[in-house]
């Protein structure tokens, strides 16, 4: 299982991030998903990645947080959102969140919901919106990110440059609206 090594990496034997404490700054990661979604996965795996080894370096002071919140799956779902968000003001009530980093639409608007209400002044950075949802967020304060945009005909286009010999590709995909 991927996902556990976002929250518990020594069971992977690889750093942990450490605990969240009230008093030590708090990154809070955020996915759509339930920790399955191979995008988000990557996504976030690199985040955590690359913060232990600055924290190692003496470079992050944060303790980083990883939320699967499953908004894909339930978030139609009648009471889920509310249910959501306030187990998640119980769980980050105290905690100096310094930085929220949403990783899908579904957990951009989460977060922009979460912050307005506990965590008024936390910046959100964002990745994985297309062009489109991220023009939709401008204007919005303390909100940043990279938008990404699929497109099929080049990334083909680029692996037959890479790899001129190719004459077959497979496309592999899910059935969500993202696939």
């Amino acid at each position: 299982l991927v996902a556990p090594v976002l929250t518990h990496g020594a069971a992977t034997g690889q750093d942990a991030p450490a605990p969240v404490a009230a008093s030590r700054p708090t990154m809070l990661l955020l996915s759509s998903g339930g920790g399955f979604d191979a995008g988000e996965v990557v996504v976030l795996e690199s985040i955590r990645r690359g913060l232990t080894a600055a924290r190692t370096e003496g470079g992050v002071p944060y303790a980083i947080a990883a939320e699967h919140l499953d908004i894909k799956a339930f978030g139609q779902r009648e009471g889920y959102l509310p249910a959501l968000r306030e187990w998640m003001r119980a769980k980050y009530a105290g905690v100096p969140v310094a930085v929220i980093v949403a990783v899908g639409p579904e957990a951009v608007r989460f977060a922009l919901g979460f912050r307005d209400a506990d965590h008024a002044d936390t910046p959100v950075t964002f990745a994985a919106l297309s062009p489109e949802d991220a023009a939709s967020l401008e204007g919005v304060p303390a909100l940043a990110g990279v938008s990404s945009e699929r497109d099929a005909a080049g990334t083909i286009a680029l692996a037959r440059a890479l790899f001129p010999g190719t004459r077959r590709f497979t496309i592999v995909a899910g059935s969500s609206d993202d696939d």
